[in-house]
């Protein structure tokens, strides 16, 4: 008979490695998951209970109640069509937003292009020193929860630097999964850069790999990205998608 083969985590370069808790989950990660996924209002708030960190937002209904939103959010505001999970593919997000005049010009462009009911106005994320990091747990029909790490951001499935645990993790195993990354040096500080609240990251990871538990009708949720920077990680996208009826 031929010997059995069990997949292994994947390390820094992608290839199957030994895990610390032997034989782990396949690769591809989460955001591979197939579904109706929920629109971004409702993934922040799953978001929100699991403990992890999102921009103070609102969700505006029309331009002036948009506007008047952005003119209590200090700083850029960023416009995002609320119901929709791929909002980047259908041009449903509005970036860099200075004036309350631009919020409300923004918002009427958005709903009568998309049709969205509702438009989330959120402060945007422009603290320095931030790297982008996708973080998601899913489940796997033969393995269970699984939660993935790896570089975040547009070229995320570009890189495919992962890293892959079985879910839950305690925050000690979040951190040696970011450490198994090609891109942990950048996490670290590169080149004068600071370093990022790598505790920080490492209990928002574990905080993500614990979701199947506290919230069992979930069957993936991606964070691509988690913006960690020397101050603390904050969610700007989220990706949730439940399971089927």
């Amino acid at each position: 008979a031929l010997p059995v083969r069990h997949p292994a985590h994947s390390g820094p370069d992608g290839e199957p490695v030994s895990g610390s808790k032997g034989q782990g989950p396949p690769r591809p990660g989460p955001y591979d998951a197939e579904g109706t996924a929920l629109g971004y209002a409702e993934a922040r708030e799953v978001l929100r209970r699991a403990g992890i960190a999102v921009p103070p937002a609102e969700t505006a209904h029309s331009p002036e109640e948009a506007s008047g939103i952005s003119r209590r959010l200090p700083g850029r505001t960023v416009l995002k069509a609320a119901g929709l999970a791929h909002k980047t593919e259908a041009g449903g997000v509005v970036l860099g937003l200075d004036t309350a005049e631009q919020v409300a010009a923004a918002h009427r462009e958005l709903v009568g292009r998309l049709g969205s009911d509702g438009v989330v106005v959120e402060q945007m994320d422009d603290r320095p020193g931030v790297v982008e990091v996708l973080v998601g747990v899913r489940h796997d029909a033969v393995f269970g929860s699984v939660i993935l790490v790896g570089a975040g951001g547009v070229t995320a499935e570009l890189w495919r630097d992962t890293a892959v645990e079985l879910a839950p993790v305690t925050e000690s195993e979040a951190g040696a999964m970011l450490a198994r990354l090609r891109s942990f040096p950048l996490l670290r500080g590169w080149r004068g850069a600071p370093p990022v609240d790598l505790a920080a990251l490492a209990r928002a990871v574990a905080s993500v790999s614990r979701i199947p538990l506290t919230e069992p009708w979930v069957t993936s949720c991606e964070i691509n990205p988690l913006r960690a920077g020397p101050d603390g990680v904050l969610a700007v996208d989220a990706l949730v998608v439940p399971r089927p009826e």
